[in-house]
């Protein structure tokens, strides 16, 4: 991540021209912003069980593992506001804390028997981006997503 010449900050990263679009680059990049912003203001006990989802309007999004870390993490919502306010391209009035569903709570998806494919140059350009891509996560993410373009 770097600041750009107008003060924003941009994600700085390998990819192909108009893989991912500038707006959704642009709320990648605000999102870290946030996230690590979070980070900083917080505990340190409080810093693994909190994660920023999202920012609606000037209302933070946050999400946390369990019903007693929100409780904790509302005493803290005003020096998440303060703190997140001096960061100068956010306006954050207010904090959402929401407790994140279990892996278990998410039921499976319905298989329908349709193969789930994408086209071959949607899996050529996810290919391509994966060997551009430094972060071993992401990478295998986006070749799982090329193995299932369909031959066309």
């Amino acid at each position: 991540m770097s600041l750009n010449a107008g003060g924003r900050f941009e994600l700085t990263m390998k990819r192909l021209p108009g893989a991912v679009p500038a707006h959704i680059l642009q709320r990648i990049t605000t999102l870290r912003l946030l996230d690590e912003a979070l980070r900083e203001c917080l505990p340190a006990e409080c810093q693994a069980h909190c994660r920023a989802a999202g920012l609606s309007g000037h209302t933070l999004h946050l999400v946390t593992s369990s019903p007693a870390w929100r409780t904790r993490l509302r005493f803290h919502s005003t020096r998440i506001i303060n703190h997140v306010g001096q960061l100068g391209n956010v306006t954050v009035t207010r904090v959402d804390i929401r407790v994140r569903r279990t892996i278990e709570a998410v039921r499976p998806l319905k298989k329908t028997g349709v193969p789930r494919t994408i086209p071959s140059h949607s899996a050529r350009a996810f290919a391509a981006l994966a060997e551009e891509t430094e972060d071993a996560g992401l990478k295998g993410a986006l070749q799982r997503l090329a193995r299932h373009g369909r031959d066309e």
